[in-house]
C-alpha cells in the first residue's frame, strides 16, 4: 500500500470509527506521528481494498476494540481476504466446492498407476502389504526349524498357499 493509500484507507476507518478518529486528534503531534508510523507498518503490506474490506467487515461485527488494538484486528482481516483470493481452487463459505486438492491428488495417482478408482488402489496397496507382511520372518512370528530345512517343493507348496490365501475371492 502507498503511503497515499494508507491515508485514504485511515481517513475511511475513522470515518468508519469516530472513537479512532477522537483518539487521533487527542494526541499530540509527535505522538501522533509514531502512532500512524506504526498503524503504516502493520497495515502497510495489505492492499487498499483489503483493508477497506477489514474495515468495513470489523465494522459490521459490531466488536469493541481497544485504540492500539485496530491496525492488528485489521491486518488479521486483511490477510484473511489475501488468502481467499489468492487460493480460489479450495471452496470458500458461500461458493460452490469445486474439486478439491485431495481428490486431483487420487485421481493423479490413479491415472499414473494405471487404477480406475481410489478404492481399487488402496484394495491392491492393501493386499500388497499384507503379503509383504507375510513374506517377512522375524523371529518372533515363527520359530527356526532346526530338526531339517525345507525342502525345494515344501518351499512351492508354502508359497502356494500363501498365494491363495491372499489372492481376491471371485
Amino acid at each position: 500500500m502507498t503511503r497515499k493509500e494508507f491515508n485514504d484507507w485511515r481517513a475511511y476507518h475513522c470515518e468508519t470509527f469516530r472513537g479512532v478518529e477522537e483518539r487521533f486528534i487527542k494526541l499530540d503531534q509527535p505522538q501522533q506521528q509514531k502512532t500512524l508510523a506504526r498503524w503504516e507498518k502493520i497495515v502497510g503490506f495489505y492492499s487498499y481494498d483489503d483493508c477497506v474490506a477489514a474495515t468495513d467487515d470489523l465494522h459490521a461485527r459490531g466488536e469493541l476494540l481497544a485504540f492500539d488494538q485496530h491496525p492488528k484486528a485489521i491486518a488479521d482481516l486483511a490477510q484473511k481476504f489475501f488468502d481467499r483470493r489468492q487460493r480460489p481452487s479450495r471452496p470458500v463459505l458461500g461458493e460452490p466446492a469445486g474439486q478439491s486438492d485431495i481428490e486431483q491428488a487420487r485421481k493423479s495417482v490413479c491415472e499414473h498407476y494405471g487404477f480406475d478408482s481410489w478404492a481399487e488402489y488402496k484394495a491392491e496397496m492393501r493386499r500388497r502389504r499384507r503379503i509383504a507382511e507375510i513374506t517377512r520372518d522375524p523371529p518372533t512370528r515363527r520359530k527356526p526349524r532346526t530338526d531339517k530345512k525345507m525342502g525345494e517343493s515344501e518351499c512351492r507348496t508354502f508359497w502356494r498357499q500363501m498365494a491363495q490365501k491372499l489372492s481376491p475371492k471371485r
